[in-house]
């Protein structure tokens, strides 16, 4: 069953966005699953910069 977050709990994991926290510390602190940070994230704060992933390119531009 999922439950729906106060709109105390919404601000505080919405600043902590806006401060860079990323969503497994933010999840730590709150104690609202990951998934649900993820789904506010993505609803409310869209203009956020995510955190990009992987490793960068063995090839540069110019040799592709």
């Amino acid at each position: 069953m999922v439950r729906s977050l106060s709109l105390t709990q919404q601000n505080t994991i919405l600043s902590l966005l806006d401060f860079g926290h990323f969503g497994e510390a933010i999840a730590k602190k709150t104690s609202v699953s990951p998934s649900t940070i993820f789904n506010l994230h993505s609803k409310e704060c869209s203009g956020l910069l995510k955190a990009v992933g992987g490793h960068p390119s063995k090839l540069s531009p110019a040799n592709i």
